[in-house]
């Protein structure tokens, strides 16, 4: 099952792409890809769209999931569907049915302990709701072919060329210079020797990880130069050789980010998590509630709570006192730890040092409501819709958070939802980071998302920038959002005349 079109956007434009490359670029934040497009500084990706009046393309107004984490953002871009629907619900992130644990509760760290099962053994894709399609599996049902690039979703796909030894090896010294360069460097070089060895697929993926490397170790301000002297330096190399391969005409493109990146204080303070041993942090939260929670190498599910960071947010899992992790826990017990958050967050009880880290405590009921129960905002006095919260806080700055957080509840995500307070500079986060994504604020929450006909005749650059129009915003009207992450595959599977 994927995300399928209207029924009335069946009939498509006469004119259908030869082949589609998608260019995925991480982290990037929408203003800096808008800036350098009409500064005129970025000639290899505005070229495709047209330069910067997108006289050969379309661009929406995109956000990211939520969490606006990686591993969650590029299930969205690979299915088209939603947190709610793929269940990929973080970075990190419990599941407590342990569906591909022989029914034994799994933490999954895809960016941490998990990452080498993630290319070795595929283990991110295989975690996706199985009645979900990605594209590459609905590119093999109308008997296409597809290549993925160094991506971590790649189910379905017909070659997956994956970082290689010498990419591990280059991974694992991230503070070496210029590391975001060369790793995407190598993706590149693999792409063309693959291009050159005569594959010719119909769907092509690129994956540039290092923009948002370089712009959690050195923060956001760095983009605008990385975009412009490196992504589309790279960009360039790629078309040129594509060109003399003859694949440009007939080739649709998409060009996109995941999410955008805030900047934030890069010291221990400020990034928040669970301590081991004497950094405590809101191990002491939980300590004062008496409650076990996970805070020791691969203790795993053999506690009573679990907390999963993802930057910007994190989720709090909480077990049902003497039962299993499948039994949801009891509501009572939920608000009371809410509130034991609350209380550091206001006047620094069980740790001085929480005070003010937080903006936001949502929790749901799923005692009474089950597993997709809705998320409220957390007070001692109340509990809030989010919409109403937002109105009385516009202080907060967040970006579509009610729809957001309705596509977020799933069997996956957590009892309690910790948002970092960004304000003063803190994230949830293993690493102190100058830049951080995750949460709800525009900044790392807004996303690029463009196509581009580069070789197509204008009025089929016309009818295919209307079909996307129109089937963009009849989806968003319908589930009540904004454009996002999502519709990458809803457009790919429109340009190609793939109905999902």
């Amino acid at each position: 099952m994927s995300a399928t079109l209207p029924n009335d956007l069946k009939a498509r434009p006469a004119w259908t792409p030869a082949r589609m490359v998608l260019l995925d670029i991480d982290g990037l934040r929408y203003d800096v890809f808008q800036d350098a497009l009409q500064a005129g500084r970025i000639p290899n990706l505005a070229g495709l769209l047209g330069g910067q009046r997108l006289e050969k393309g379309i661009q929406f107004n995109a956000i990211s999931t939520l969490p606006s984490i990686t591993y969650t953002c590029q299930a969205s871009t690979a299915t088209g569907s939603h947190p709610r629907q793929h269940w990929i619900a973080g970075n990190m992130f419990f599941d407590r049915f342990g569906r591909l644990n022989n029914g034994k509760p799994r933490k999954y760290q895809f960016d941490f302990l998990d990452a080498p099962a993630v290319f070795m053994k595929g283990l991110a894709g295989e975690a996706i709701n199985p009645e979900i399609d990605t594209i590459y599996e609905t590119a093999r049902r109308y008997g296409r072919t597809s290549t993925v690039a160094f991506n971590m979703y790649a189910l379905g796909a017909t070659h997956w060329l994956k970082p290689g030894l010498d990419d591990w090896r280059l991974f694992a010294s991230v503070t070496q210079k210029d590391f975001g360069e060369k790793y995407d460097a190598y993706m590149v070089q693999d792409v063309l020797r693959h291009l050159q060895e005569g594959h010719r697929p119909d769907l092509l993926m690129l994956y540039f990880f290092g923009l948002d490397h370089e712009s959690h170790l050195h923060g956001p301000q760095v983009q605008e130069s990385y975009l412009t002297e490196v992504i589309d330096r790279q960009v360039g190399e790629f078309l040129e050789a594509y060109q003399q391969l003859g694949l440009m005409p007939g080739t649709a493109f998409c060009i996109f980010s995941d999410h955008g990146q805030i900047a934030v204080q890069n010291d221990d303070l400020h990034a928040l998590k669970v301590g081991f041993l004497f950094d405590r942090e809101y191990g002491y939260v939980f300590e004062g509630l008496d409650i076990d929670v996970d805070d020791a190498p691969l203790e795993n599910a053999n506690c009573d709570a679990i907390l999963c960071p993802n930057g910007g947010m994190a989720h709090v899992y909480l077990r049902k006192k003497g039962e299993s992790w499948q039994e949801p826990p009891q509501f009572d017990e939920v608000q009371r730890l809410a509130h034991a958050f609350w209380e550091s967050n206001q006047d620094g009880k069980y740790s001085q040092e929480l005070k003010g880290a937080l903006s936001l405590i949502a929790l749901r009921d799923v005692e009474h409501e089950g597993w997709y129960a809705k998320y409220f905002i957390y007070t001692p006095e109340a509990l809030h819709p989010i919409e109403t919260f937002e109105a009385m806080h516009p202080e907060l700055q967040l970006q579509d958070a009610g729809s957001r957080l309705h596509y977020l509840t799933s069997p996956v995500s957590g009892d309690i939802l910790l948002f970092a307070n960004y304000r003063e500079g803190y994230s949830f986060s293993l690493l102190p980071y100058k830049g951080i994504h995750g949460g709800l604020h525009p900044e790392d929450s807004q996303a690029v998302l463009a196509f581009g006909f580069p070789t197509a005749s204008p009025d089929q650059v016309e009818a295919l920038k209307g079909a996307l129009s129109t089937a963009v915003s009849q989806r968003c009207r319908a589930e009540g959002r904004q454009p996002s992450n999502a519709d990458v595959a809803l457009g790919v599977r429109l340009v190609m005349g793939w109905d999902g």
